[in-house]
């Protein structure tokens, strides 16, 4: 068959078809001796006309079996490194291209390889090549259905038993690239998939020095992902992305679990938190967030300590009627400060994330320098009473959510200077009540 093993075997098998056929022998003439008493007869030429072919095949039938078996040994040593070549995901790890994977093929391989005869079916060399058809399989079919750590799991326990080390060179680096590509890709999957969603989560809420929002950020998922991107050999350019936004964001959260404000500072500070050296999208979106939110939170509480300290200094005191209220003057550095957060900070930060708490501070600043500047010391104006009242109004009806902006101690001063003021208001009611009834009652016009 000049090397054409399904030729040979095809071949075969019809001889091993024909030898199988029993030719009935014609029935002995009256006074023959049967076959059995007759001594054998000598060979015929295959050319001679009484050349019994089907007598000469089964014969040979134990070696037409042999043969029948070496092709086919022949012929499956031959095919499955050819179909191990084919079918594998394309392209570099990171961009792989799926619909290239084939695993039919692998099927009706394993499913024709299960038709093998024992005898055949236990020979070392068959036997490696169909385990080497399985882990490829098990490994397509997983990379197909985005399994990735199950297939990352197949490849090393490929990797264990030595499967690549068996088999013979004609698929031994066909087999050990496929098994090479699929770790990669998974590896590359799981950081870059598994590292969004850690990114997406247990990040800080709220603001540094709240206990509450500290204890939620989450970092423990973070430093298990880094360690295992580093212990797998990352190697795409997304995987070492991945693992350098899981860096920056660690160590940034780290800071804001310990209320390490300065420490935050100094963070974002740096290079890569003012221009991170990758681009910011996809996956890596909740970074950018993340960076945007720690920057906002810092510039905010900055604004809020500025008019804490605005709003602890120039407090009215004494008793309802006889207040200890200070100069317009100095009422105005208060003033002039919420006016520049309005109209600055808070216009810039619209929009923005962090904001919210220092809106709340903003109102309460602005009521709080309202009743002051109406209750203030001044030779050139007179007491703005109703002014004061408006503002003694919007405290009442939006006490509890201001009180939730503030520190507590601090929200507790200025609640008793505001009742203070309440109460003196009060006095001032009824002293001008008494000087009308005064006015009008003891004293006519013109001598007023």
């Amino acid at each position: 068959c000049n090397g054409d093993l399904d030729k040979c075997y095809n071949e075969l098998v019809r001889l091993t078809e024909d030898a199988n056929i029993v030719k009935p022998s014609p029935s002995p003439a009256p006074g023959d001796t049967p076959d059995t008493e007759k001594p054998p007869a000598p060979p015929k030429s295959p050319t001679s006309p009484t050349f019994n072919k089907f007598a000469v095949l089964q014969s040979g039938k134990d070696e037409l079996s042999l043969l029948v078996k070496q092709v086919r040994y022949m012929q499956i040593v031959r095919e499955i490194p050819d179909i191990l070549k084919t079918g594998a995901a394309s392209k570099k790890p990171g961009e792989t291209e799926f619909r290239t994977i084939d695993c039919m093929s692998l099927e009706l391989t394993l499913k024709n390889l299960g038709e093998l005869e024992d005898e055949l079916a236990e020979l070392p060399d068959l036997r490696v090549l169909v385990e080497a058809v399985e882990a490829i399989k098990k490994v397509r079919e997983h990379l197909e259905e985005e399994e990735w750590e199950e297939c990352r799991a197949e490849v090393h326990k490929a990797k264990e038993v030595k499967l690549v080390e068996s088999l013979p060179k004609s698929c031994a680096s066909v087999v050990e690239k496929e098994l090479d590509h699929a770790r990669k890709e998974c590896v590359h999957q799981i950081v870059v998939k598994t590292g969004a969603e850690v990114l997406s989560k247990g990040s800080h809420s709220g603001y540094i020095g709240d206990k509450a929002s500290g204890e939620e950020i989450e970092i423990e998922p973070m430093k298990a992902l880094i360690k295992f991107a580093k212990a797998a050999n990352f190697e795409t350019n997304a995987s070492k992305q991945m693992v350098k936004a899981l860096e920056l964001a660690l160590a940034l959260r780290e800071s804001q679990k310990t209320n390490d404000r300065e420490k935050v500072k100094a963070l974002l500070a740096q290079p890569e938190y003012v221009r991170p050296p990758f681009p910011l999208g996809g996956a890596l979106e909740p970074l950018k967030d993340e960076i945007a939110y720690a920057k906002s939170e810092i510039e905010n509480l900055e604004q809020i300590e500025k008019i804490e300290t605005k709003l602890s200094l120039h407090a009215i005191s004494g008793v309802p009627g006889k207040i200890t209220a200070h100069k317009l003057t100095e009422h105005e550095p208060l003033f002039t400060l919420i006016g520049e957060v309005k109209h600055d900070f808070l216009k810039a930060s619209e929009g923005k994330m962090g904001s919210e708490r220092t809106k709340k501070v903003v109102e309460l600043a602005t009521i709080v320098s309202a009743i002051r500047r109406g209750l203030a010391k001044s030779s050139h104006e007179e007491v703005r009473v109703e002014e004061v009242k408006e503002s003694l109004r919007q405290f009442s009806e939006n006490e509890d959510s201001l009180k939730e902006a503030m520190k507590p101690a601090l929200f507790g001063k200025i609640r008793h200077e505001i009742r203070l003021a309440e109460k003196h208001v009060d006095v001032m009611d009824i002293v001008a009540q008494l000087y009308r009834e005064a006015l009008e009652n003891c004293i006519d016009n013109d001598t007023h």
